[in-house]
């Protein structure tokens, strides 16, 4: 008895070793194995209640939806036993996903997939498909959904796309009432928070009549009338007019990818919305319809100013995805209130939201910046929060086009800038790189008779075209 005790105390010993040595091992920016899927999205998930979205869930390309283990428990990142389910929708390709709780009947999030097929399908916590709800009667793509509560602490689930309408359903998919806002587009995004830290929430509605650029709107609607709360202070749509529509060297919404989140950024008790071009305060009100007139300059971010000015960027093309991500990141006097991860492509910009300096000229701005190698465009990022009351981490999915991990960001370590250059060996692109790496040797040592050198192939590497045509529903 007392040998097999010694024995198994051994072996536990040398286990927790192991995986103490493992986690020792991994960086500021650790990718994690997803055993051959390729993400192109990412979210975080709180399943089990405890009040913190600490969850990754991802969806391949190829619209398979796979939730994995929390990374603090993850001791090996590249095992392939890091996932808890999966689940494969009908469709080869969806928008986006969402995490929230839309059902009151089991704790924990849920998962919120917006079908291209016009279908919301919600799962469980564990993975199985708990609702599937056609929207609309276009049988439309829809491109966002997400979830809240009114005043009344009902749940309120939303979810729009092509067909230009906010659809409002409760948790059992009783449709609650449909919006189709002024100068009616493609619904983009929308994001529910409780803005003005009274009563339920409310959604705030992003959506473009043309593609690429212009003709870019802004809705808030309230959960509890599905109109324009009285604070909001507008009769017509707030006009996003800080991208090209303006000047396509000074904007910020390069592109129609309008992918903001709902974060206090001022510690205030109640959301405020954060994107990669600045933060609105809805409880303010707007006494302008024009965006970049009714956000104060210290809150306005431009593309050339306020960050290729600052930290010049990569020379390669951004177009896959723009988006800043809040959260608390950093700790330190230097960092007093909430920080974003700007996602461009392969640049990584790490903004201040220093809520000692003013809103009217640089309240939030860039502190730091890396890039990660020019293969690795982003698809994806998401916050990653700590049950423990501990900072947040962000977690992004790798490039789509062959890298099966997705990455666990440290923020508060400054080595993520010169960890961020060394992910380019993972997946296929790792595979690749290695084939070219096999080949320059074997030309290098090649001792035959070289051949003469004939004409040579030419082409043109041109890439130009025009996006804005109207998308009207």
């Amino acid at each position: 008895m007392l040998m097999n005790t010694i024995k198994y105390a051994r072996m536990v010993w040398l286990f927790g070793l192991c995986a103490v040595g493992a986690l020792a091992q991994q960086t500021a920016f650790q990718p994690y194995n997803t055993q051959g899927d390729n993400l192109i999205h990412v979210t975080t998930a709180d399943f089990d209640a405890v009040g913190a979205k600490d969850y990754v869930v991802g969806m391949s390309i190829e619209g398979k939806v796979i939730a994995f283990q929390r990374p603090d428990l993850i001791a090996d990142p590249a095992s392939s036993a890091n996932r808890l389910w999966e689940y494969q929708t009908p469709c080869s390709f969806n928008i986006m996903i969402a995490a929230g709780e839309a059902d009151g009947g089991s704790a924990g999030d849920e998962v919120l997939i917006p079908g291209t097929d016009g279908t919301l399908r919600i799962l469980t916590a564990t993975g199985a498909l708990l609702y599937e709800w056609e929207v609309g009667t276009t049988g439309g793509a829809l491109y966002c959904a997400d979830v809240g509560k009114n005043s009344d602490g009902w749940i309120r689930i939303v979810t729009g796309g092509v067909d230009g309408n906010l659809y409002v359903y409760n948790r059992l998919g009783v449709l609650q009432g449909t919006v189709r806002p002024a100068n009616t587009g493609i619904i983009r995004r929308m994001v529910v928070g409780d803005f003005d830290g009274v009563g339920g929430d409310e959604v705030m509605v992003f959506y473009s009549k043309a593609g690429f650029a212009g003709a870019r709107y802004i809705e808030v609607y309230d959960l509890d009338t599905l109109a324009r709360p009285a604070y909001w202070g507008l009769s017509e749509p707030l006009v996003d007019d800080v991208g090209p529509t303006k000047v396509w060297t000074t904007g910020m919404g390069w592109t129609d990818k309008q992918l903001p989140w709902a974060y206090d950024m001022d510690g205030d008790g109640d959301d405020e919305i954060a994107a990669h071009w600045g933060v609105i305060h809805p409880e303010d009100g707007m006494t302008t319809n024009l965006l970049s007139a009714g956000v104060p300059r210290g809150e306005l971010l431009y593309i050339k100013a306020d960050y290729t000015d600052v930290h010049e960027d990569t020379s390669t093309g951004k177009y896959l995805l723009q988006q800043g991500v809040p959260g608390n990141f950093c700790d330190g006097v230097e960092y007093p209130g909430a920080e974003m991860l700007t996602l461009y492509g392969d640049d990584l910009y790490l903004l201040n939201y220093d809520t000692n300096k003013s809103i009217n000229t640089d309240r939030f701005r860039v502190a730091d910046y890396s890039y990660a190698h020019t293969l690795y465009h982003f698809a994806d990022g998401a916050r990653l929060e700590d049950r423990n009351g501990g900072l947040d981490k962000m977690v992004l999915s790798g490039p789509a086009n062959g890298d099966d991990h997705f990455y666990v960001v440290n923020l508060n370590d400054n080595d993520w800038k010169t960890d961020a250059k060394t992910i380019d060996g993972n997946g296929v692109l790792g595979e690749v790189r290695d084939t070219l790496d096999d080949f320059t040797d074997d030309i290098d040592t090649f001792s035959g008779t070289i051949a003469d050198i004939g004409e040579p192939i030419w082409y043109v590497d041109y890439f130009a075209s025009w996006l804005g045509w109207v998308m009207t529903p």
